[in-house]
């Protein structure tokens, strides 16, 4: 006898055999999104439960987990790059903006923002250490050189110029006891410099002050030049004071060649100049003269 199915009972294998399959593996093609949410909120309480599954060790014997590993890593450096390079960008948009507000305030506003900075400034150098400082020193200095290796003769002319205008503005402002402390520590570099310098060196130096000094002589004048030899003659008295035998015969000597240098260079720029052979013959001839 045939029993017959009723109708609306589920056969072997449809919806209510699918369920369990479900619950235990989530496939897209029998569960909705509801479902879905549901399966990865159980992954993520499984793993917060064992965080060691979240980043399992990569098998170095595997070649395909070695790969994965260096893609990885290669899209971490170019990421990194990326950002550098938007980092920088965005510098350089910022510094240009920053000169087109410089370019258009005030006086009063550049006054107060050079003081704010001023305050600013003090008050890092104060907090930072001396590792920090010497990291700070050494970037200004690779910054400095970079940026007169590459400016052209106009710009390090204005450069010198301003730099000499801000040196005068502060040893003007200058206190006593700091002048004082300044100059000894300036004395001190000159003297270790000397001690230290070679042969080559000195002559060098020696030349770039002669230039310097002759230059100086022709822009001074008159009245300079008498201050400048006031203080020539108390130096040279203060310095006689402490001096040994043999300094004070050294410097005797030095004075007595230059004088004759001054006067060979001023006898090649007079229009009566004759040759030294001729002139020492002619002295002789008046002193023989002279004695009969």
């Amino acid at each position: 006898m045939d029993v017959k199915r009723k109708v609306g009972r589920p056969a072997k294998g449809s919806i209510k055999s699918k369920i369990p399959l479900a619950a235990e593996s989530p496939d897209v093609s029998l569960v909705g999104p509801s479902s879905l949410h549901c399966v990865k909120q159980l992954e993520e309480e499984s793993i917060s439960k064992n965080p060691a599954e979240e980043n399992p060790e990569v098998n170095a014997d595997d070649p395909f987990e070695g790969l994965m590993a260096m893609a990885y890593a290669a899209d971490i450096l170019e990421k990194e790059e990326e950002d550098e390079e938007v980092l920088k960008k965005r510098r350089q948009e910022d510094a240009a903006k920053k000169r087109e507000q410089r370019a258009s305030e005030s006086k009063a506003e550049r006054r107060k923002r050079l003081a704010k900075n001023r305050v600013n400034g003090r008050e890092r150098r104060a907090r930072e250490s001396e590792e920090d400082r010497r990291n700070r020193l050494d970037r200004d200095a690779e910054r400095k050189r970079a940026r007169r290796c590459n400016e052209t003769e106009e710009e390090a002319l204005v450069r010198r110029e301003k730099s000499i205008g801000h040196r005068r503005k502060y040893l003007a402002n200058q206190s006593l006891d700091k002048a004082n402390a300044r100059r000894a520590q300036e004395a001190e570099r000159r003297r270790n410099a000397l001690a230290n310098e070679t042969k080559e060196q000195a002559d060098i130096r020696r030349k770039k002050n002669a230039i310097r000094r002759r230059e100086a002589l022709k822009k001074e004048t008159p009245e300079e030049a008498a201050i400048r030899r006031e203080k020539d003659a108390v130096r040279r008295r203060n310095y006689l004071k402490t001096a040994t035998d043999e300094e004070k015969e050294a410097m005797r000597a030095r004075d007595a060649k230059r004088k004759k240098k001054a006067r060979r260079e001023a006898a090649d720029d007079s229009d009566d100049y004759e040759p030294p052979a001729v002139f020492q013959s002619r002295l002789m001839a008046r002193r023989t003269s002279s004695r009969k």
